[in-house]
C-alpha cells in the first residue's frame, strides 16, 4: 500500500504520505485491540455458561493448519513460487510479455519500510497506553458521533437503495413474458442502433452479385413459413411443426453454402428439439389463449418490424463492405496444430475447445434442471392441463419390428460420423445426436417403460450418470495437456503404423469428442425420459401462470 502510494502521482505530496501513515497507525491499533480483546483481556471476560470445553478434532484442525502452513511457506519463498504464476497471468491478460517483477521479503531500508515501522510502533504503543489506563472502555463513540456514525449512515443508504429497488421491481416485475421480451428487444435495438450514429450507413464498396435462383426460392420458403408461423401461432402443435420446417429450410441454406457440418448439426438438432417441444406441449393446452389487446399487438408488430429491419440493414452493411477475415488462420493451422482436415471440427475440439466444453456443460445443466423442475411439480402437487400426450405407448408390431432393424444401422452411422469427424463432416456432437435419435425411435416403437427396461435406464437415472461421465472425460482430456506443460485442452496428434491397417492417425481431441458424444446422448435422452414421464404429474386444472 505504501509503495504504490509513493509510486503514484500523489506520492510526491507529503500530506498524502502523512495521511497514509496515519491510516496504517489506526489499522495496527484496531487490529491490536481486536487480538487483545479476544485472547488476552481477562478483565472483561464473561463466564461461560457451559464449562465443558475441548479442542476440535483433527479433521477440523487440518484445513486451518494447512492454510496457515501454506501462507508461511509462500510468504518466506514467494519469489520462486508466486512469480511464475503472476507473470503468466499478467501475460495472458495483457496479451503480451508481462513486465518483469520481483517478490521478496526484504527490499532494503526505504521510505515504505520507515512508514511501516512508524505505523507498527505508534499503533501498538498508543493502544497499549490507552488499554493500560483503561481509557478505551470509557470512550463512548456511539454517543460522541451520534447520527454521524458510519453504521447509521450505512443503514440509511441501504434503506434508500431498498426503497429504489422496490419501486423498480414494481414497474418491471409484472409477471408478463410479453413485457419482459419487449424490454429485452428495446434494449437490444438501442444497443445495436447507437453504434450506427456518426458512421456511414450507406451501401459499401464491395461488388454486388446477382442472387441465384436457389437462394430466391429458399428466401420465399422462409418468408412463407414465417408468415404461417404468425398465422398459426395460437395453435401450438402447428406452430412447433412450422418451426421445425423453418429449421429444415435453413439446412438447405447451409448445404448451398458448402457447410455440411452445419447442415448435419442443424437437421439433427431440429428433429430432436421439435420432438422435445411437442412432448413439452403435453403439459399445456393445445391452444394459446388470446391475451393481447389490439394496441399491444400493434406495438409488438411495430417493434418486431423495426428489429427485423435494423438487423437486416446491419447484415447488409456488413456484407457490402470489405473486411479482414481470420478464416485463413484456421485453414492454414488446422492440420499443423490440430491434425485434422475438417476445419470446423478442429475449431470446436481444439482452437475453441473450451467454448465447446461450456456448451456441453450448459446442455447437461438444462437436462438436469428439467428433471428437477418435473420432480418439484410432482412433489408440490402442481396441476397441469390435459394437453397432447403424456407418455410414449407401445406402437403397432410392424413399427416395432422395423425400428429394431433401424437401430443397429443408426448406431453404425453414428460411430462412422464420430470416427471421420476430424477430417470429414461429422464429430462427437453430430454423432451424439444421431445416437439419441436412434434411441428416441425405440421410445416411439416400444413405449417408454419397455425402452427404459431394455436400456436399464431406471427412469432416466442412467442418463444422469452419462452426463457426468461425459463431462469428466472432457475435463480429464483437457487436464492431460498439463502433463506436458501445455494449456488446458491443448490437443496433440501422432501417426501410428498398425499391422494389416497401415498408417493410423490418432488425435487426443478424440478423447474430448468422446466426452461431447456421451454428454449429448445423456442430456438428450434425459430430457426425453423426463418429458415422456409426465403422466406421473397430477393432471387436473390449469397450469399456474398459463
Amino acid at each position: 500500500f505504501f509503495t504504490e502510494l509513493l509510486a503514484s502521482p500523489y506520492g510526491s505530496i507529503h500530506v498524502m504520505a502523512v495521511l497514509a501513515t496515519c491510516a496504517g497507525i489506526f489499522a495496527v491499533a484496531y487490529s491490536a485491540r481486536l487480538v487483545h480483546g479476544v485472547f488476552f483481556d481477562r478483565q472483561n471476560a464473561k463466564p461461560l455458561k457451559k464449562q465443558t470445553i475441548h479442542e476440535p478434532p483433527l479433521g477440523m484442525l487440518l484445513p486451518a493448519a494447512g492454510l496457515t502452513i501454506a501462507c508461511l511457506v509462500i510468504g518466506l519463498v514467494s519469489s520462486p513460487l508466486i512469480e511464475p504464476i503472476v507473470m503468466q497471468v499478467n501475460s495472458a491478460t495483457l496479451q503480451q510479455v508481462s513486465p518483469s517483477l520481483h517478490l521478496s521479503l526484504w527490499h532494503g531500508v526505504n521510505m515504505p519500510l520507515i512508514m511501516s515501522l512508524i505505523a507498527i510502533v505508534v499503533g501498538l504503543g498508543g493502544y497499549a497506553l490507552l488499554a493500560r489506563h483503561g481509557k478505551i472502555r470509557h470512550i463512548d463513540l456511539d454517543k460522541a458521533l451520534g447520527r454521524w456514525r458510519m453504521a447509521v449512515i450505512f443503514e440509511a443508504q441501504l434503506k434508500r437503495i431498498f426503497d429504489w429497488s422496490r419501486r423498480i421491481i414494481r414497474y418491471t416485475e409484472t409477471g408478463s413474458l410479453q413485457d419482459y421480451l419487449f424490454t429485452i428487444l428495446v434494449t437490444a435495438l438501442v444497443l445495436m442502433g447507437l453504434p450506427l450514429f456518426g458512421h456511414s450507413i450507406a451501401t459499401g464498396s464491395r461488388e454486388l452479385l446477382y442472387a441465384p435462383w436457389f437462394a430466391i426460392v429458399i428466401w420465399i420458403l422462409v418468408l412463407v413459413a414465417c408468415a404461417m408461423m404468425l398465422w398459426f401461432h395460437h395453435e401450438r402443435i402447428k406452430a412447433v411443426l412450422i418451426s421445425g420446417a423453418i429449421g429444415l429450410v435453413i439446412t438447405l441454406f447451409f448445404l448451398h453454402l458448402s457447410a455440411p457440418d452445419l447442415a448435419l448439426t442443424q437437421i439433427t438438432v431440429d428433429v430432436v428439439t421439435t420432438a422435445m417441444v411437442l412432448m413439452g406441449l403435453g403439459l399445456l393446452p393445445q391452444l394459446t389463449p388470446y391475451e393481447s389487446s389490439p394496441s399491444r399487438r400493434w406495438r409488438d408488430g411495430a417493434l418486431a418490424s423495426l428489429a427485423g429491419l435494423l438487423l437486416g440493414w446491419i447484415t447488409w452493411l456488413v456484407l457490402t463492405r470489405d473486411h479482414q477475415s481470420i478464416s485463413w488462420f484456421f485453414m492454414q493451422q488446422a492440420i499443423p496444430l490440430g491434425g485434422g482436415k475438417n476445419v470446423v471440427n478442429v475449431i470446436l475440439v481444439d482452437f475453441r475447445g473450451f467454448d465447446t466444453f461450456g456448451e456441453i456443460a450448459v446442455l447437461g445443466i438444462a437436462a438436469i434442471g428439467t428433471l428437477c423442475m418435473m420432480e418439484g411439480m410432482r412433489t408440490h402437487g402442481v396441476t397441469v392441463t390435459r394437453g397432447l400426450t403424456y407418455r410414449f405407448t407401445p406402437s403397432p408390431l410392424m413399427l416395432r419390428m422395423t425400428m429394431s432393424w433401424i437401430m443397429p444401422f443408426a448406431l453404425v452411422i453414428s460411430v462412422y460420423l464420430f470416427i471421420r469427424g476430424h477430417n470429414l463432416p461429422g464429430g462427437g456432437f453430430i454423432a451424439g445426436l444421431v445416437t439419441a435419435l436412434a434411441l428416441m425411435v425405440q421410445y416411439l416403437a416400444h413405449g417408454q417403460d419397455e425402452a427404459e427396461r431394455l436400456l436399464q435406464a431406471d427412469a432416466g437415472r442412467l442418463y444422469e450418470r452419462w452426463i457426468g461421465y461425459g463431462l469428466c472425460v472432457a475435463v480429464l482430456t483437457g487436464m492431460a495437456a498439463w502433463v506436458w506443460h501445455r494449456p488446458f485442452l491443448t490437443s496433440a496428434h501422432i501417426y501410428v503404423e498398425v499391422p494389416l491397417i497401415g498408417k493410423l492417425h490418432l488425435a487426443s481431441a478424440a478423447g474430448f469428442d468422446i466426452g461431447v458424444y456421451v454428454t449429448v446422448v445423456g442430456a438428450t435422452l434425459l430430457l426425453l425420459s423426463v418429458l415422456g414421464d409426465s403422466r406421473h404429474t397430477h393432471l387436473s386444472g390449469p397450469v399456474r401462470g398459463e
